[in-house]
C-alpha cells in the first residue's frame, strides 16, 4: 500500500519527503487555496515546486479550467504535463472529464478520475485509461454509505479484469480507517501528515 500526503503545504511535503514517507501527494482545491497560491502563474509554480520536492506522482486539481470544458481540461493536462511529468491532473467524471480522461489515455498521459462512488463510474474510469481514481472516503462516511463494502468490490473488479487503475482511497482521517484499507488491499491511502506522525513514538 503506498502512502499520499493530503496536502499542499510545500513544508508539510518537504517532512514527509525527508522521513521516507511519501509515495504521491493529493492536493485537493480547499487546500491549495489554504497553501496561498493565487492565480495561474502562481499556482503552476507551486505545483512544480511540489513535485520537484518528491520524485512521486502529485496528483491535482484543473488550475484554470471549468469541469464542463472539455477543451480546457484537456489544455491543462497538457500544461501540468510539461511542468513536470509527476504532475497528474484530477478530473471529476463528467462528460468533459471524461472526454480528457479519454484523450490522456490514448496519449499514454496520466490522468485521476475523483469523486468515484460506485463500482460503475470506477469502470468507465478504468476503461479509458485513468492511472487513478479517487474514491473520497470522507464524505462517503459522513452520508453514510457503505464506503468499506465499496473499495473491497473496487478491488476486487479491478483484479478481475486487470485494470492497472490504482484506487486512492482519500479523506483517511483515522487509524482504523487506514488498516481497513489496508486490509481490503487498496492501492493507495490519502491522509493528513498529523496522521502518519500520529503513529511515530514521541
Amino acid at each position: 500500500m503506498n502512502l499520499f500526503l493530503d496536502s499542499a503545504a510545500l513544508e508539510e511535503v518537504s517532512d514527509a519527503s525527508e522521513l521516507g514517507l511519501l509515495d504521491g501527494v493529493l492536493v485537493r482545491p480547499a487546500a491549495l487555496a489554504e497553501a496561498g497560491p493565487s492565480g495561474l502563474d502562481a499556482t503552476m509554480r507551486h505545483f512544480r515546486t511540489l513535485a520537484e520536492l518528491t520524485d512521486a506522482p502529485v496528483l491535482v486539481p484543473a488550475p484554470s479550467a471549468a469541469p464542463t470544458d472539455a477543451d480546457a481540461l484537456i489544455h491543462d493536462g497538457e500544461l501540468l504535463t510539461d511542468l513536470n511529468p509527476n504532475v497528474v491532473l484530477s478530473l471529476p467524471l463528467t462528460r468533459a472529464g471524461m472526454r480528457a480522461l479519454s484523450f490522456f489515455g490514448e496519449k499514454g498521459i496520466k490522468a485521476c478520475a475523483t469523486g468515484i462512488a460506485s463500482v460503475a463510474q470506477a469502470v468507465l474510469a478504468a476503461r479509458v485509461g485513468a492511472a487513478f481514481i479517487q474514491v473520497p472516503v470522507g464524505r462517503l462516511e459522513r452520508e453514510g454509505q457503505e464506503w468499506l463494502r465499496l473499495l473491497e468490490q473496487l478491488v476486487t473488479v479491478y483484479d478481475n479484469y486487470s485494470f492497472s487503475t490504482l484506487i486512492v482511497a482519500e479523506g483517511i482521517r483515522t487509524p482504523l480507517q487506514l488498516a481497513l484499507c489496508a486490509e481490503q488491499g487498496v492501492d493507495v491511502v490519502a491522509c493528513h501528515a498529523a496522521l502518519l506522525y500520529d503513529q511515530l513514538a514521541v
